[in-house]
């Protein structure tokens, strides 16, 4: 099972960034609080500091990156400062486990696992870690060809050359060879953002101007109710803008859900009231939340739904939330709207014919 700590460890040691320990030794002169350590950028989180002996880790802070060094307190005079920890040759652990991340979300974009459950890094096949670290790996070394672009060559008087650029020639080298690989790898075990995806194109009504709904494909003895896919719809160059906050719900059919909405301003004389409709425009109202202002100074309030209200919901519907003065019967604001998507639920206790939510 993978983890970004196994992957961050993976992607050290292909651009050669293991972690080596240290250990810096300064005297106070009680004044000065702030030392520079001679090995950075370090990982903070296991950095050990002690004046004398007393240890003051918890007390101190550090840039990982220039390994600026801050206590609490100047320490006295004479007093030895010791610092202890590990250090990198290239790159913090929040910078890589940023570029692990970031590969990850365009390597598994749109990947399922054989059970359609949504492809996570827990759930990452093994075969495919390898392929996720060489991407992280260009990520990472695009990084460092930026910082050697700025290096310029050195010409002296006396014929002496130092061809300073020539780091970043050799950068985009190893970069596009750690390309070509990742895309050997994707095209070979058909994963990652060269794999081969099949698609079913949409068809417009001449007549209706709607797009004609297209549904999952189901084996033989599969007598489930059909699943619609809701394929992501272009936006023609529209222009449209809102400026109503977008927020999506996911939830479980037949669960309890409840969430928190914080307001940039004060509920205190203000009403508020959600709904969830099959489309704008919609006379029948498919749920309300129940709203419970929890601190209404502070903006808080928690929207829920309960399991009769989940049971009956579509698949896809939308919703949002309209706050009103109780002073002012004109004002009215729509502070956050978006889709309600609703997965069909398995375990059930209501399952007589026709009744709500019954799937057949």
């Amino acid at each position: 099972m993978a983890s970004i700590s196994t992957l961050s460890n993976s992607l050290r040691s292909e651009i050669s960034d293991i972690g080596k320990t240290f250990v810096d030794t300064f005297i106070g002169d009680g004044a000065t609080k702030i030392f520079q350590l001679n090995y950075y950028p370090v990982n903070g989180t296991g950095l050990v500091v002690k004046v004398g002996n007393t240890d003051v880790s918890s007390t101190s802070t550090i840039e990982e990156h220039t390994g600026k060094l801050t206590l609490a307190s100047a320490p006295a005079a004479n007093a030895i400062v010791s610092v202890g920890g590990t250090y990198y040759r290239y790159f913090t652990d929040a910078e890589i486990q940023n570029y692990i991340n970031i590969a990850f979300a365009q390597h598994a974009n749109t990947e399922v696992n054989p059970y359609g459950t949504k492809t996570t890094i827990a759930n990452l096949p093994t075969v495919e870690e390898y392929p996720v670290v060489v991407l992280a790996s260009t990520l990472a070394l695009f990084t460092l060809a930026t910082d050697s672009a700025y290096d310029i060559d050195i010409q002296a008087p006396d014929g002496v050359n130092i061809p300073r650029s020539e780091r970043y020639r050799q950068l985009m080298d190893i970069i596009a060879t750690r390309k070509e690989q990742y895309r050997e790898l994707c095209t070979l075990l058909n994963i990652g953002l060269h794999r081969i995806e099949v698609a079913t194109l949409r068809r417009i009504s001449p007549r209706t101007n709607r797009y004609v709904p297209v549904y999952k494909p189901q084996e033989l003895d599969d007598s489930s109710f059909p699943q619609r896919l809701h394929v992501p719809i272009p936006t023609y160059m529209d222009q449209t803008v809102s400026n109503v906050i977008s927020y999506d719900i996911l939830m479980y059919q037949e669960d309890s859900y409840v969430f928190t909405v914080d307001f940039p301003y004060s509920l205190t004389g203000y009403n508020l009231l959600a709904q969830i409709r099959a489309y704008a425009g919609a006379d029948l109202v498919l749920a309300t939340f129940n709203i419970d202002v929890i601190d209404a100074a502070n903006g808080k309030a928690t929207l829920s739904l309960t399991s009769d209200q989940t049971r009956s919901l579509p698949q896809r519907s939308i919703w949002d939330l309209q706050v009103t003065s109780t002073t002012d019967p004109t004002w009215q604001h729509t502070y956050i709207k978006g889709t309600v998507i609703v997965e069909r639920q398995v375990t059930t206790t209501n399952r007589e014919p026709y009744a709500s939510g019954w799937m057949g």
